[in-house]
């Protein structure tokens, strides 16, 4: 959850509250859980976003706030709140689509980008790309056809014994130098019906299923030729390092020419 307080193409303020506790004994987001932490924390994370900025909030013009895609019961939260706040204001209430939100907001960051350009969404739950024009919504050219990234790298940490958040966690681990193992793993599908016209640009391909494990204990890896089986043991640090590195660039494969370099602090 976030909220932030923006005045004439400038951001003034932008405060986010993380979930990370609560999720993590589950190993990915829970919807119930994620809706009741932005009930208990919704007022205070604006509260401290006008703090931030130093406006009070009778001075704001206009709220705007997400009204989907997403987790319906955190969408609800958050535009109840939103609506509420402008009913009590006398002050407009703009609806903004989840997606778009992201990707426009790369023109506050580069004051000089403008349309049309690309933007990849690469998040928790979305993983798609967009051509972006000067007039009308984005255009969809290409997504991900079951998990996003962001879902995907939470099952590969879950299944390597590592943390929640699992993109993290894999980026860290990533980072250490190893050596190619040559063990079986299958690149994102890249599905015939994809190559259309309806997505010329990006093949972003299925990531679900990429590991699995079946009733006899056997742990089950898709390869490009069928499947490869291996018995359920404890996995080595240097064979989850491996694994962590590997799963950073199949991910990205079928997405960009090379995997990005992880923006975070590792310990």
């Amino acid at each position: 959850m976030a909220a932030a307080v923006w005045q004439g193409g400038e951001v003034l303020s932008s405060v986010i509250h993380e979930q990370h506790a609560v999720h993590r004994p589950y190993g990915g987001v829970v919807p119930e859980l994620a809706s009741r932490d932005h009930i208990r924390h919704v007022s205070q994370v604006v509260d401290a976003a006008l703090d931030d900025a130093g406006v009070a909030v009778g001075e704001l013009g206009g709220i705007g706030v997400t009204a989907g895609p997403g987790l319906i019961g955190s969408l609800l939260v958050g535009l109840c709140f939103g609506k509420a706040l402008a009913y009590r204001m006398g002050v407009p209430v703009v609806g903004v689509h989840h997606l778009i939100g992201h990707l426009v907001s790369a023109e506050l960051e580069d004051p000089s980008l403008r349309p049309p350009y690309l933007g990849l969404v690469v998040s928790g739950g979305h993983t798609a790309l967009y051509r972006i024009e000067a007039d009308g919504a984005p255009k969809l050219m290409g997504e991900t056809r079951d998990d996003a990234v962001g879902e995907a790298f939470d099952k590969v940490a879950k299944l390597l014994g590592l943390a929640y958040p699992g993109g993290p966690a894999i980026a860290c681990r990533g980072r250490v130098p190893t050596r190619p193992t040559g063990f079986p793993a299958a690149a994102p599908l890249a599905l015939k019906r994809d190559r259309g016209p309806r997505r010329p640009l990006a093949r972003m391909g299925q990531l679900s299923g990429r590991h699995r494990v079946d009733g006899r204990g056997k742990r089950l890896v898709a390869g490009g030729r069928g499947e490869h089986t291996c018995s359920l043991r404890p996995w080595s640090e240097r064979r989850k390092t491996e694994r962590a590195t590997q799963a950073t660039r199949l991910a990205f494969s079928n997405q960009t020419d090379r995997p990005p370099t992880p923006t975070i602090t590792c310990d």
